[in-house]
């Protein structure tokens, strides 16, 4: 094999081109660094600032999660919980703006935030607390299996509120929201180190 096949294609633009993707006609891609910014010579990155800003958040958040005690079901699963930014939690809470009972709606929106912020559902699987990964299982495959009587269509917001009663999913929504209180200084700590 020659050097000519292994090494890649640089055009005078800096840009770098396997040879894998030269015998695919592909176009050639933009050297940066690994924060996304530009190395010397390369054409500038695309988007603005703030986008780059946005996406770096987004995957802070969608890769920070917490496992969580269940309030009545301690020593038999935990909940996986993600941080769940504040433009999804406004729309949360907005999109109950017809409940008209202060405690119904606080109630539906500790609900609908957990509910959104589920990651996974782990069991309990010794003494020590260690926990698996519970494949395939919801709020409502919890629900039904707590209470027979239950329609397995059930929502998971009514799954939840019926399988830990409303103190329990106020209790669990609290304990969340205060993690991520502390968690949210850390994303932005994360960022200022980026920006």
């Amino acid at each position: 094999m020659s050097d000519a096949a292994v090494s890649p294609t640089v055009d005078e633009g800096e840009r770098v081109q396997t040879p894998a993707q030269v015998a695919a006609g592909m176009a050639p891609q933009e050297q940066t660094s690994p924060r996304g910014f530009p190395t010397a010579g390369a054409a500038p990155v695309l988007g603005s600032l703030e986008e780059r800003v946005a996406a770096r958040r987004e995957k802070l958040e969608s890769k920070t999660s917490e496992l969580f005690d269940v309030p009545g079901y301690e020593g038999i699963f935990q909940v996986e919980l993600r941080l769940l930014g504040g433009k999804r939690q406004f729309a949360i809470i907005e999109a109950l703006e017809r409940v008209h009972s202060d405690y119904q709606k606080a109630l539906a929106a500790a609900a609908d935030m957990v509910v959104a912020s589920t990651v996974a559902i782990h069991a309990v699987v010794d003494e020590e607390g260690k926990t698996a990964l519970a494949e395939g299982v919801t709020w409502t495959r919890l629900a039904t299996a707590a209470d027979k009587n239950l329609d397995p269509a059930l929502k998971p917001r009514v799954a939840l509120i019926r399988l830990l009663t409303e103190n329990g999913v106020l209790e669990l929504a609290g304990e969340w929201r205060n993690w991520m209180k502390n968690r949210g200084v850390k994303v932005e700590q994360e960022l200022e180190k980026d920006f």
